[in-house]
C-alpha cells in the first residue's frame, strides 16, 4: 500500500460548512483485518457494527459467521462517519466509474455464460429472482 493510501482523511467530518478540525492519528503497531460484510444494529443511544470475513456466498453459510471487530458509535460519530465514506465513495466513482453493488451485474459475459451452465447441471445455488445480495 502506498504512503498516501495508508492514510486516512484525516479532517474530521462534520457538519456541511462546519470548521474541520486536523488531528494527527498514531497508528503505529495496530492490526489491520479486512470485512466484506458489515451489520448494522441501531440502539436508542449508539449504533453497533459488526465487521465479518464471509468466505463464500451466503446461501452456502451453515455456521454463524464469525465477527472480527465490532465498533460502537454514538449517533453523531456515525452521522460523521457517514459523511466521510460518502465523500471517500464519491471520490472513487469520479475517478473510476460508478460502483455496481449487484454482483451479477458485474460479470462479465463469459462469467455470465458459465454460471448459466453450472445451473443447468445444478451445481449453482438456486436464485429466488428478487435481485437482493444480503452482502
Amino acid at each position: 500500500m502506498s504512503d498516501d493510501a495508508s492514510k486516512p482523511d484525516q479532517a474530521a467530518a462534520g457538519a456541511p460548512g462546519a470548521a474541520s478540525v486536523r488531528l494527527q492519528l498514531d497508528a503505529e503497531g495496530i492490526g489491520s483485518q479486512y470485512a466484506n460484510l458489515c451489520a448494522v444494529t441501531p440502539m436508542p443511544l449508539e449504533v453497533v457494527l459488526d465487521f465479518v470475513l464471509m468466505t463464500g456466498p451466503p446461501e452456502r453459510q451453515r455456521a454463524p459467521l464469525k465477527v472480527n471487530n465490532r465498533v460502537v458509535l454514538n449517533y453523531y460519530s456515525a452521522k460523521q462517519l457517514m459523511l466521510a465514506l460518502r465523500r471517500a465513495v464519491e471520490r472513487h466513482e469520479a475517478m473510476y466509474g460508478t460502483l455496481e453493488l449487484d454482483p451479477r451485474k458485474r460479470l462479465t459475459p463469459a462469467a455470465q455464460e458459465m454460471l448459466l451452465q453450472q445451473a443447468g447441471s445444478g451445481n449453482a445455488a438456486p436464485d429466488d429472482g428478487d435481485g437482493e445480495i444480503t452482502h
